[in-house]
């Protein structure tokens, strides 16, 4: 069945690589990655942090788990209001560019990580526009840049005070033809447009790189496709609440040669309606676990619980991943999974405190 936006691989890419590689046996991440599994927080940090009165309250006890450096660093420069976000930046780039260094030695494992870190580097872009485009200093989107790759402060710094913003998009580490078309977008200040050219290269760069892999186990097959399939799922709703047309509806669609959910993604698009995808989404064969999470959402057809329930499967995912050969990629990328969720997690939390949510609506944006 041919992939539904196929199209998009070629606006976005010159070659892909499709030469094949091999995932081996790490016993080195396999320490490190134990190590690092025992700090992740525990439903009794979740519950300690609900309890606080401020987004301050939240950093102090942050400090006590493995963020000190991140908000130690960051608190003599950073606003105290931004604090929290600035510091799960830094806390994500400092990890990603140790895994990066210790897989270096190991190329199908370099490869996969470079591609799932691959949205951390590509944030940065939109960050460079957003303060572009609103004249923003370079003080003020600081604290929301992650240094990964060859984009550290002092590069991105470079670029961002410079007369001609092209400099910095030709800097990029992504295939030509996307540069191009950010710089077009970008020149017309279309924001939305940047965001959906650079998810998509994530997604579609995601994809190529996990089909490369020859030895492929089917939890981490499992795990990619709801990574794509949730996203897929809840761009059709979103748009098909605004009642957009049926071909930009297609067009944001992340094409994905894995995917087990063509025949759904085609059916949400036809769809007359949103009532008609949730009718949609209810009528699919979901497997038994992923109904149980899902089906309130679903019959109240809310989209933004939708969205919460997808992550909660997302994570469901992420752990079944340590169930296979301790030693194997898989156990770094379960981890990996399990930490951007708690990162997520404490913003949510940080953010509902600040804004002065009830505890309970903060609860129903959590992912535990």
């Amino acid at each position: 069945m041919k992939l539904i936006n196929e199209s998009a691989k070629e606006m976005l890419f010159g070659r892909i690589k499709s030469e094949k590689i091999k995932l081996k046996e790490y016993p080195y991440f396999y320490a490190k990655i134990m190590y690092r599994k025992g700090s992740l927080l525990k439903k009794e940090d979740y519950e300690r942090l609900l309890k606080t009165d401020s987004p301050y309250e939240i950093a102090d006890y942050l400090k006590k788990k493995t963020y000190a450096q991140a908000i130690n660093t960051l608190s003599a420069t950073v606003p105290k209001n931004i604090l929290i976000e600035a510091a799960m930046k830094y806390n994500t780039a400092r990890e990603c560019n140790e895994f990066i260094k210790y897989s270096v030695n190991y190329r199908g494992l370099n490869i996969l990580l470079s591609a799932l870190f691959k949205n951390y580097y590509l944030s940065n872009v939109k960050y460079f526009a957003l303060g572009k485009i609103n004249s923003m200093s370079f003080d003020e989107i600081k604290p929301y840049l992650i240094p990964f790759g060859n984009m550290t402060y002092e590069s991105f710094y470079s670029y961002y005070t410079r007369p001609t913003e092209t400099d910095f998009f030709n800097s990029l580490k992504i295939d030509k033809k996307t540069k191009k078309l950010l710089i077009g977008v970008f020149k017309e200040k279309k924001l939305v447009d940047l965001q959906n050219i650079l998810d998509m290269y994530y997604y579609i760069n995601l994809s190529e790189s996990f089909y490369r892999i020859s030895n492929k186990q089917e939890v981490l097959a499992d795990y990619l496709n709801v990574i794509i399939g949730s996203k897929n799922i809840m761009n059709i709703l979103k748009l098909k609440r605004e009642n957009v047309e049926k071909e930009k509806i297609v067009g944001i669609i992340i094409p994905n040669k894995v995917s087990r959910i063509q025949g759904v993604l085609r059916k949400l698009v036809n769809a007359k309606d949103l009532d008609e995808c949730f009718s949609i989404l209810s009528a699919t064969k979901w497997q038994r676990k992923d109904v149980d999470i899902i089906k309130k959402a679903v019959d109240a057809k809310d989209i933004e619980l939708l969205e919460c329930l997808l992550e909660k499967i997302k994570i469901t995912r992420a752990k079944k991943i340590f169930g296979v050969r301790n030693i194997s990629a898989e156990v770094v990328i379960g981890y990996l999974a399990q930490k951007d969720i708690e990162r997520r997690n404490i913003l949510a939390i940080a953010n509902g405190k600040k804004y002065g949510l009830e505890e309970e609506e903060i609860r129903k944006h959590l992912v535990i």
